[in-house]
């Protein structure tokens, strides 16, 4: 009798015996048409703000236009909570693809009955053109930045902000019905509406899992580097004097390379990611995965402060918002 020798389980050999198109349809459960927006299951999303296109590289992207983005594989990876390769054990599992693989199955995930589309054809996603006008900057944008936050003037030209009155998605164009701003860096952008009840963040042409905000604008070294979870965190902590950067999406983290060269150039990178249950089960997770400080204080202001992030916070009260970042020792 012949040795049967198993293939190893890996995305190369997984892409083999199936596709991302199958592997999105069986995980990703409003997911029905490439191209078409669909509600995200990955959080609270009261209008169709995703969907799943082919990208210029013939590769299938999950994109949420709150900013986060995934390939089929980190899907499962954030739907789930669970680590990279488990991931791709499930899938070996619930696809019967009978790759070799020492896991054992001890996650509370039942076997899902994948979806098979053999030889499904897709059209690529076009490009998405993303232009604006730019306005003077008004008495209700001091209002906002300024009055609220503390962020000056200097600080929102320092990182790229502008006010604007109009953009235009491939060619069509929206007006900006209430304060709206363009971020820009390094030839993309992102349009951010922070008053608008629903679409605050209206488009963008920037991948998640790449751009950073405040990467460049960063001190060459530094004692402590904050994660936080906005540009406008990274620029009240800037007024501050303190070094921080922020992903795009709490549930995106700094790509590796980034992560290793920021670790020669400060000596203590400590997340500090939103107030409620996800960001402190974010900050957790990447704490602990890549061996970094987080801040603890979560439930403690939920309950104080009933505010979700540090800038809503240092509205209701500056003072005490200041002596807590300034004495961030005592809750790592």
């Amino acid at each position: 009798m012949g040795i049967i020798i198993r293939e190893s389980l890996t995305v190369n050999n997984i892409m083999k015996l199936t596709n991302e198109y199958d592997i999105f349809r069986t995980y990703c459960l409003p997911f029905k048409e490439a191209g078409k927006f669909f509600k995200s299951e990955l959080r609270e999303d009261n209008n169709p703000t995703c969907k799943i296109f082919l990208n210029e590289h013939d590769a299938l992207i999950y994109h949420d236009f709150n900013g986060n983005s995934h390939n089929c594989f980190t899907y499962i990876v954030d739907k789930y909570n669970i680590d990279f390769n488990t991931a791709l054990n499930i899938i070996n599992r619930d696809f019967k693809l009978g790759l070799s693989s020492s896991w054992s199955d001890d996650t509370n995930h039942d076997e899902i009955a994948p979806k098979k589309y053999d030889k499904k054809k897709l059209k690529h996603q076009t490009v998405t053109i993303l232009q604006k006008r730019k306005r003077k900057w008004s008495k209700l944008d001091k209002e906002y930045w300024f009055n609220k936050y503390s962020i000056s003037s200097f600080t929102l030209n320092y990182f790229n902000v502008e006010p604007i009155e109009y953009y235009w998605v491939n060619y069509r164009r929206f007006k900006c019905h209430n304060i709206t701003y363009s971020y820009e860096f390094n030839g993309a952008r992102d349009i951010y509406a922070p008053l608008n009840e629903e679409y605050k963040w209206a488009a963008s042409t920037t991948k998640a899992n790449k751009h950073i905000y405040g990467l460049t604008q960063l001190a060459k070294s530094g004692d402590v580097l904050f994660v936080v979870s906005s540009l406008k965190e990274v620029m009240f902590l800037f007024e501050l004097g303190i070094n921080a950067i922020a992903p795009q999406s709490e549930s995106c983290f700094i790509p590796d390379s980034i992560l290793t060269a920021l670790r020669l150039r400060f000596d203590r990178i400590i997340i500090m990611y939103d107030f409620d249950r996800a960001g402190c089960i974010q900050a957790l997770k990447w704490a602990t995965k890549y061996d970094l400080g987080y801040m603890k204080f979560c439930p403690v202001m939920i309950s104080y402060y009933q505010a979700k992030d540090l800038t809503d916070a240092y509205e209701i009260n500056n003072d005490k918002i200041i002596k807590l970042i300034l004495n961030y020792e005592k809750y790592i």
